[in-house]
């Protein structure tokens, strides 16, 4: 199996691209979300263009969830989870209808 950029394979050009960016020791920082988010940026279908050439089409940076930073707000709010690993982080595109809003808002 050849591991070389073969230019007949359609597969190496319509696949969409990735980026990874992670420091060398393991070191949790600002400055590698920092350049994750400038490598997406700088990826012109995946971070920074859609296919109607104005918005971005919905890509994302995966993390670690930041559990200092969360536990803070948990503790505010009265929630304790006996383990990290018991948390997760989702996004919603609610309704712009308030009622629907709300309702949604009561579901999630």
């Amino acid at each position: 199996m050849s591991s070389g950029y073969d230019p007949t394979q359609n597969s190496v050009h319509d696949a969409c691209g990735i980026g990874f960016v992670a420091d060398a020791q393991g070191r949790r920082s600002h400055r590698v979300l920092q350049l994750g988010i400038e490598a997406l940026a700088r990826m012109a279908h995946r971070g920074a263009v859609a296919a109607d050439g104005l918005t971005s089409d919905g890509v994302g940076l995966l993390t670690q969830i930041p559990y200092p930073l969360f536990k803070r707000v948990l503790v505010r709010e009265g929630i304790a989870p006996e383990n990290p690993r018991d948390i997760a982080v989702g996004m919603f595109f609610m309704p712009r209808d308030p009622e629907a809003r709300e309702r949604a808002m009561k579901v999630v």
